[in-house]
């Protein structure tokens, strides 16, 4: 049984999942559980995602209202990842002046005119109040 009770970003939870252990991760960040567990499935695609229990994580609006009251910064963590957006414009946890820029989101979009892919990106700002 491996056991990592600060897993952040689960290299020792994706180790032991190869290796065949049983195991337990704990973090305090629901951003960090959210990302544990896509990194598991995405890189280890014989595991169904039932076969992984989570506990803590945002299931509903309801809880998502209580993590944006209870801490923003964290609720911008969980925004970002939940839609997929990169490239946080702060270190995570830090509090102060982010420029209204919370992440940003790649993708590409073929022009017929041109016939190419051309790269563009979203940015995103994460906000919790009502």
């Amino acid at each position: 049984m491996v056991l990592d009770p600060f897993c952040g970003c689960g290299t020792t939870i994706h180790a032991a999942e190869k290796l065949n252990r049983n195991w337990i991760g704990i973090d305090i960040s629901t951003f960090s559980v959210g990302l544990i567990k896509e990194r598991i499935l995405n890189n280890l695609p014989i595991l169904n995602p039932k076969d992984i229990e989570t506990r803590g994580t945002l299931r509903d609006l309801g809880m998502a209202r209580k993590l944006a009251k209870k801490n923003p910064f964290e609720f911008e963590k969980w925004g970002c990842g939940a839609i997929g957006a990169q490239g946080m414009y702060h270190n995570p946890g830090d509090r102060g002046r982010d420029s209204g820029v919370d992440g940003d989101i790649n993708f590409a979009l073929f022009t017929e005119l041109e016939e190419k892919l051309e790269k563009h990106h979203a940015i995103v700002q994460v906000k919790g109040e009502e």
